[in-house]
């Protein structure tokens, strides 16, 4: 997976795809932030906990559900 200046609503769709988890953005103000990150085969909670920190926002990781939140 590959990440260029793509939007965070997007990253999401893609990683629902990709991992057939559902990921979803507590706050639509959240879509619009981008991602520049390659992943390679990692575990969805480590790219997601990988997401939120270079985007610095919040992240909660459940079985098969991710869910990116505002900084606390």
């Amino acid at each position: 997976l590959v990440f260029r200046g793509t939007p965070l609503s997007a990253v999401a769709r893609t990683l629902e795809r990709w991992y057939d988890a559902e990921v979803a953005l507590a706050d639509t103000a959240l879509a619009a932030r981008r991602l520049d990150a390659a992943f390679d085969g990692e575990p969805l909670p480590r790219v997601a906990r990988t997401i939120a920190a270079a985007l610095e926002i919040g992240v909660q990781v459940d079985a098969q559900r991710v869910t990116f939140t505002h900084p606390e």
